[in-house]
Protein backbone atom coordinates (compact mmCIF):
# COMPACT_ATOMS: atom_id res chain seq x y z
CA UNK A 1 0.00 0.00 0.00
CA UNK A 2 1.45 3.34 -1.07
CA UNK A 3 1.59 6.27 1.26
CA UNK A 4 0.79 9.46 -0.59
CA UNK A 5 2.52 12.53 0.76
CA UNK A 6 0.77 15.76 -0.15
CA UNK A 7 2.89 18.16 -2.20
CA UNK A 8 2.63 20.82 0.44
CA UNK A 9 4.21 18.52 2.96
CA UNK A 10 7.17 17.79 0.63
CA UNK A 11 7.75 21.50 0.13
CA UNK A 12 7.76 22.04 3.85
CA UNK A 13 10.40 19.36 4.35
CA UNK A 14 12.68 20.84 1.66
CA UNK A 15 12.35 24.31 3.16
CA UNK A 16 13.30 23.11 6.61
CA UNK A 17 16.37 21.19 5.29
CA UNK A 18 17.78 24.12 3.36
CA UNK A 19 17.42 26.65 6.13
CA UNK A 20 15.74 30.01 6.29
CA UNK A 21 16.53 33.11 4.28
CA UNK A 22 18.59 34.52 7.09
CA UNK A 23 21.11 31.65 6.91
CA UNK A 24 20.13 29.99 10.18
CA UNK A 25 19.46 26.30 10.27
CA UNK A 26 15.83 25.33 10.68
CA UNK A 27 14.64 23.76 13.94
CA UNK A 28 13.46 20.64 12.15
CA UNK A 29 16.93 19.75 10.65
CA UNK A 30 17.19 15.99 10.76
CA UNK A 31 19.86 14.42 13.00
CA UNK A 32 23.02 12.99 11.35
CA UNK A 33 23.61 9.34 12.09
CA UNK A 34 26.98 7.77 12.93
CA UNK A 35 26.94 5.77 9.67
CA UNK A 36 26.57 8.95 7.64
CA UNK A 37 29.54 10.56 9.44
CA UNK A 38 31.72 7.54 8.75
CA UNK A 39 30.67 7.52 5.10
CA UNK A 40 31.42 11.24 4.76
CA UNK A 41 34.86 10.89 6.27
CA UNK A 42 35.66 7.92 4.08
CA UNK A 43 34.66 9.70 0.90
CA UNK A 44 36.22 13.07 1.78
CA UNK A 45 39.12 13.93 -0.47
CA UNK A 46 42.31 13.38 1.39
CA UNK A 47 45.27 15.66 0.66
CA UNK A 48 47.75 13.88 -1.48
CA UNK A 49 51.35 13.92 -0.48
CA UNK A 50 54.13 13.01 -2.82
CA UNK A 51 56.64 11.00 -0.95
CA UNK A 52 60.10 12.14 -1.91
CA UNK A 53 62.39 9.18 -1.76
CA UNK A 54 65.24 9.71 0.60
CA UNK A 55 68.31 10.48 -1.41
CA UNK A 56 71.39 8.66 -0.40
CA UNK A 57 74.43 10.77 -1.03
CA UNK A 58 76.42 9.40 -3.89
CA UNK A 59 79.38 7.58 -2.63
CA UNK A 60 82.52 7.27 -4.66
CA UNK A 61 84.02 3.84 -4.39
CA UNK A 62 87.09 4.03 -2.25
CA UNK A 63 90.17 3.95 -4.39
CA UNK A 64 93.01 2.15 -2.78
CA UNK A 65 96.46 2.54 -4.21
CA UNK A 66 98.48 -0.58 -4.64
CA UNK A 67 100.98 -0.88 -1.84
CA UNK A 68 104.51 0.04 -2.78
CA UNK A 69 106.55 -3.04 -3.51
CA UNK A 70 108.77 -4.09 -0.70
CA UNK A 71 112.43 -3.44 -1.37
CA UNK A 72 113.97 -6.48 -2.91
CA UNK A 73 116.98 -7.97 -1.28
CA UNK A 74 119.87 -9.37 -3.23
CA UNK A 75 119.24 -13.05 -3.83
CA UNK A 76 121.17 -15.44 -1.68
CA UNK A 77 124.55 -16.15 -3.20
CA UNK A 78 124.60 -12.92 -5.28
CA UNK A 79 128.11 -11.46 -5.50
CA UNK A 80 128.89 -8.55 -3.20
CA UNK A 81 131.59 -6.26 -4.52
CA UNK A 82 133.97 -4.14 -2.49
CA UNK A 83 136.05 -1.07 -3.19
CA UNK A 84 139.05 -3.33 -3.70
CA UNK A 85 137.13 -5.19 -6.42
CA UNK A 86 136.41 -1.87 -8.15
CA UNK A 87 140.10 -0.96 -8.08
CA UNK A 88 140.99 -4.36 -9.55
CA UNK A 89 138.65 -3.70 -12.51
CA UNK A 90 140.26 -0.30 -13.12
CA UNK A 91 143.72 -1.86 -13.01
CA UNK A 92 142.54 -4.50 -15.52
CA UNK A 93 141.27 -1.94 -18.04
CA UNK A 94 144.55 -0.02 -17.71
CA UNK A 95 146.42 -3.26 -18.41
CA UNK A 96 144.24 -3.81 -21.50
CA UNK A 97 145.29 -0.39 -22.86
CA UNK A 98 148.99 -0.92 -22.11
CA UNK A 99 149.12 -4.43 -23.61
CA UNK A 100 146.80 -3.57 -26.52
CA UNK A 101 144.54 -6.44 -25.46
CA UNK A 102 141.16 -5.70 -27.02
CA UNK A 103 139.76 -8.98 -25.70
CA UNK A 104 140.57 -8.06 -22.11
CA UNK A 105 139.17 -4.58 -22.70
CA UNK A 106 135.87 -6.02 -23.98
CA UNK A 107 135.71 -8.33 -20.96
CA UNK A 108 135.92 -5.51 -18.39
CA UNK A 109 133.95 -2.85 -20.32
CA UNK A 110 130.16 -2.92 -19.95
CA UNK A 111 127.99 -3.35 -23.01
CA UNK A 112 126.98 0.34 -22.86
CA UNK A 113 130.54 1.54 -22.19
CA UNK A 114 131.37 5.12 -23.16
CA UNK A 115 134.77 6.79 -23.36
CA UNK A 116 134.34 10.53 -22.86
CA UNK A 117 136.82 13.35 -23.39
CA UNK A 118 136.70 16.94 -24.64
CA UNK A 119 136.42 15.75 -28.22
CA UNK A 120 133.32 13.64 -27.70
CA UNK A 121 132.44 10.05 -26.89
CA UNK A 122 133.30 6.61 -28.21
CA UNK A 123 131.33 3.46 -27.48
CA UNK A 124 132.77 0.09 -26.53
CA UNK A 125 133.31 -1.25 -30.05
CA UNK A 126 134.79 2.03 -31.32
CA UNK A 127 137.24 2.25 -28.44
CA UNK A 128 138.32 -1.36 -28.99
CA UNK A 129 138.93 -0.61 -32.68
CA UNK A 130 141.69 1.88 -31.70
CA UNK A 131 143.93 -0.78 -30.14
CA UNK A 132 145.97 -1.55 -33.30
CA UNK A 133 146.79 2.17 -33.66
CA UNK A 134 147.69 2.39 -29.96
CA UNK A 135 150.07 -0.53 -30.41
CA UNK A 136 151.66 1.07 -33.48
CA UNK A 137 152.16 4.36 -31.66
CA UNK A 138 153.48 2.66 -28.49
CA UNK A 139 150.74 4.27 -26.43
CA UNK A 140 151.22 3.78 -22.68
CA UNK A 141 149.55 5.03 -19.53
CA UNK A 142 151.41 5.35 -16.24
CA UNK A 143 149.66 6.09 -12.95
CA UNK A 144 151.16 8.83 -10.83
CA UNK A 145 149.34 7.68 -7.69
CA UNK A 146 147.03 4.98 -6.39
CA UNK A 147 143.49 4.69 -7.74
CA UNK A 148 141.03 6.33 -5.36
CA UNK A 149 137.45 5.20 -4.80
CA UNK A 150 135.32 8.36 -4.75
CA UNK A 151 131.87 6.75 -4.90
CA UNK A 152 130.32 3.45 -3.92
CA UNK A 153 126.81 3.37 -5.39
CA UNK A 154 127.82 2.80 -8.10
CA UNK A 155 131.56 2.56 -7.60
CA UNK A 156 133.49 5.49 -9.03
CA UNK A 157 137.26 5.29 -9.16
CA UNK A 158 139.69 8.02 -10.20
CA UNK A 159 143.38 7.85 -11.07
CA UNK A 160 145.94 10.39 -12.23
CA UNK A 161 147.80 9.25 -15.33
CA UNK A 162 150.59 10.35 -17.64
CA UNK A 163 150.03 9.19 -21.22
CA UNK A 164 152.97 8.76 -23.54
CA UNK A 165 152.98 7.89 -27.25
CA UNK A 166 155.10 8.48 -30.32
CA UNK A 167 152.84 11.36 -31.36
CA UNK A 168 153.20 13.21 -28.03
CA UNK A 169 156.05 15.27 -26.62
CA UNK A 170 158.44 13.19 -24.50
CA UNK A 171 156.84 14.40 -21.26
CA UNK A 172 153.50 13.01 -22.40
CA UNK A 173 150.01 14.19 -21.48
CA UNK A 174 148.84 14.58 -17.91
CA UNK A 175 145.25 14.04 -16.83
CA UNK A 176 142.79 12.09 -14.73
CA UNK A 177 140.73 9.10 -15.76
CA UNK A 178 137.49 8.65 -13.82
CA UNK A 179 135.75 5.29 -14.11
CA UNK A 180 132.10 4.65 -13.28
CA UNK A 181 131.42 0.97 -12.67
CA UNK A 182 128.26 -1.11 -12.91
CA UNK A 183 127.25 -4.69 -12.17
CA UNK A 184 126.44 -6.49 -15.42
CA UNK A 185 125.72 -10.20 -15.71
CA UNK A 186 126.93 -10.67 -12.15
CA UNK A 187 130.29 -9.00 -12.82
CA UNK A 188 131.68 -5.58 -11.99
CA UNK A 189 132.48 -3.68 -15.20
CA UNK A 190 133.40 -0.19 -16.40
CA UNK A 191 130.37 1.70 -17.69
CA UNK A 192 132.13 5.01 -18.37
CA UNK A 193 135.72 6.20 -18.63
CA UNK A 194 136.03 9.98 -18.56
CA UNK A 195 139.33 11.66 -19.34
CA UNK A 196 139.98 15.22 -18.13
CA UNK A 197 143.19 17.12 -18.73
CA UNK A 198 145.36 17.21 -21.82
CA UNK A 199 143.66 15.70 -24.85
CA UNK A 200 144.78 12.25 -25.91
Amino acid sequence: MKTVVPAIAVAALLFSACGSDDGTAGAAEPAVTADEVAETEATAEQPTTTATPATTPATTPATTEAPAPAPTEAPAGAPVFTAEDAIDVVIAIGQAYNTFDAELFMAVAAEDFQFVDERGTADRATQASYFPALREGRHQGQRTGDPVVIGEDPFVVAEDVVITADWYEPEGRVGTSTYTLVIEDGELKVLEQRWTGDLL
